[in-house]
């Protein structure tokens, strides 16, 4: 059965192995696409790919590419005091830096650039403690099977 999504490594696996087996054997890429059940296209995609990392897209330039590193910085002192770090705490000393280094009065830090900040520095995590629901809404997360199952 064909896989219907490849990681980039992946990609750049299955296209080296077709550009070592071609060294070694002269094997064709219609071949060796049939062996691997990946579509000639798709196949001759990943072979002409460009190696190395991806380019990272940003769509506008950092207006202040120290003020975002001390943020940083200043996120990890906090978490280091298992501190929690609420949208104001980003914007205010975001704000403050600006004011410091830059002397601008009127640099926003919205609630969208705090999401993009935590994105962009990989603050954003999902939630471990989440509790399991029936679909009455009830919590059965301290039940066993046994016990929904007499229910």
């Amino acid at each position: 059965m064909s896989q219907n999504h490849y990681s980039d490594a992946e990609k750049r696996r299955i296209a080296d192995d077709y550009h070592a087996e071609k060294a070694t054997s002269g094997v064709i890429i219609r071949e060796f696409a049939v062996r691997v059940n990946i579509p000639n296209s798709t196949l001759g995609r990943w072979i002409t790919m460009p190696s190395g990392p991806p380019g990272i897209r940003k769509k506008s330039p950092v207006k202040y590419p120290k003020m975002e590193v001390e943020v940083y910085q200043f996120t990890l002192a906090q978490k280091a005091l298992e501190l929690e770090l609420r949208n104001i705490d980003f914007q205010d000393k975001a704000r403050e830096i600006v004011l410091r280094d830059h002397g601008v009065t009127d640099f926003k830090a919205s609630d969208m650039w705090v999401l993009r900040f935590r994105r962009m520095f990989k603050l954003v995590y999902r939630s471990d403690d989440s509790e399991i629901e029936d679909g009455n809404g009830s919590d059965n997360s301290g039940e066993s099977d046994e016990e929904m199952d007499d229910q």
